[in-house]
């Protein structure tokens, strides 16, 4: 019952935003290209490479290694603390894909996987440094940004933490070349910029329907749980910095539904449910938050 209902009201939804499409289509064309300038001007010429490099850390380890105390602690499995790191310099998406490489590869099972995909669910530092903190919050409190972000992540990974038992894959891994790795690196790239033009679509529509006040902070963070670099910048102009950057790195933390989506289709491949993971994110943006604003009351003083 409940199910149908969902399903008729996304239905609903969804021929609206059509109808607008057709009512409005410069407006709304316009809208689609500010999001993948967007997304190539900000993501692009970061995630690109970082994609391509990742691959190779990604290779199945024929060495048998044992597990060190950081990989114990938050139980993710030997050797997937490159895949922690690899997520700490690209960002999103990067955890949740290497997280799904690493599954598909049998070297964990699904409850390692969704530790994994929970530690791994991070914004890139060059993103948070050049974007959130020095463009959208004029180098306010940048360390305590970094910290709050990163710190939310392990302390929600302790908090959902699963138990070290579940199903190993048996897929076989084939050898990939670099024609491969540049084929796959496309499509995930790609893919990430068709997430942020929809998204900001969908902001931008939302917008227009209702009469959205851009300038009320309320407006600006419920934006921001639906796409998290519109919804920075609106609350960076809607409040006081100081305000604003706990809830900024709380949106960011989040994720918003663009980082969901965008991570969905490699967490299923691990059998990672929706729920428990949208669940995760919600707690680490309001850890990231609560983190933040302390930080910031320190400054303060």
């Amino acid at each position: 019952m409940v199910k149908s209902i969902f399903k008729g009201v996304c239905t609903i939804v969804v021929f609206v935003f059509c109808l607008l499409l057709v009512l409005f289509p410069a407006t709304f064309s316009r809208d689609v290209l500010e999001g993948l300038s967007l997304w190539a001007q900000n993501v692009l010429p970061t995630l690109l490479p970082f994609v391509f490099f990742s691959k190779f850390l990604a290779l199945p380890n024929k060495t048998k290694l044992k597990e060190n105390p950081f990989e114990k602690f938050f139980n993710i499995g030997k050797d997937a603390t490159s895949c922690y790191l690899t997520s700490l310099i690209c960002g999103y998406p990067l955890g949740a894909k290497t997280t799904c490489d690493r599954f598909l590869q049998g070297k964990i099972n699904e409850n390692q996987a969704f530790n994994l995909a929970v530690l791994c669910s991070n914004a890139s530092p060059v993103y948070l440094v050049a974007t959130i903190s020095c463009a959208f919050l004029q180098g306010f409190a940048t360390v305590v940004l970094l910290v709050a972000h990163y710190l939310s992540a392990m302390i929600v990974c302790i908090i959902f933490n699963r138990k070290n038992k579940g199903e190993f894959t048996q897929t076989v891994c084939l050898k990939q070349s670099q024609n491969d790795y540049m084929t796959d690196t496309v499509f995930t790239v790609l893919n990430v910029g068709g997430y942020v033009a929809i998204f900001y679509l969908i902001c931008s529509m939302i917008c227009h329907l209702f009469s959205i006040d851009l300038t009320n902070p309320i407006s600006a963070f419920f934006l921001g749980l639906l796409e998290m670099t519109n919804g920075a910048n609106l609350l960076s102009k809607s409040l006081p910095i100081p305000l604003a950057t706990p809830l900024c790195c709380g949106v960011v933390s989040m994720g918003g539904l663009c980082v969901i989506f965008q991570s969905l289709p490699y967490l299923k491949k691990c059998k990672i449910k929706t729920a428990p993971f949208v669940m995760a994110k919600i707690t680490q943006g309001a850890v990231a938050t609560i983190l933040c604003w302390i930080g910031c009351k320190f400054i303060a003083f």
